[in-house]
């Protein structure tokens, strides 16, 4: 993408080297965490939302939600505090779930109680 991407409590924005811009789809948002898959492509999730960045065709970064493709029984997942990569897969923590992609599909795992990061 040749960008730097930076989250905060109005959204996420895009530095091309000379000029912020809010990226597309996140005005509003708030994102936690950030996650590069082997293919360079940057997900994240924050409060209520979960997706992943891709430029649109005029080169505009833009943000798309891959949330109505959650299981209905995840919808509800509140916050994501953490998104990480591992042997191809992207996984989003909440407290209550552990949401894993393959690029195509969903698998999920509830905890019993929360689900709580370790430093």
């Amino acid at each position: 993408m040749g960008r730097i991407l930076v989250a905060n409590t109005n959204g996420v924005l895009a530095f091309d080297g000379l000029h912020w811009k809010m990226v597309n789809g996140t005005q509003d948002l708030w994102f936690f965490k950030f996650a590069k898959d082997e293919n360079g492509r940057i997900y994240t999730g924050g409060i209520g939302e979960i997706g992943y960045f891709s430029a649109n065709d005029i080169g505009e970064i833009q943000f798309i939600s891959l949330k109505e493709r959650l299981p209905d029984e995840v919808a509800d997942f509140d916050r994501i505090f953490s998104c990480v990569e591992s042997r191809g897969k992207i996984y989003f923590r909440s407290n209550q779930y552990l949401i894993e992609w393959d690029g195509a599909e969903f698998n999920y795992w509830r905890s019993k109680s929360k689900f709580l990061q370790v430093l």
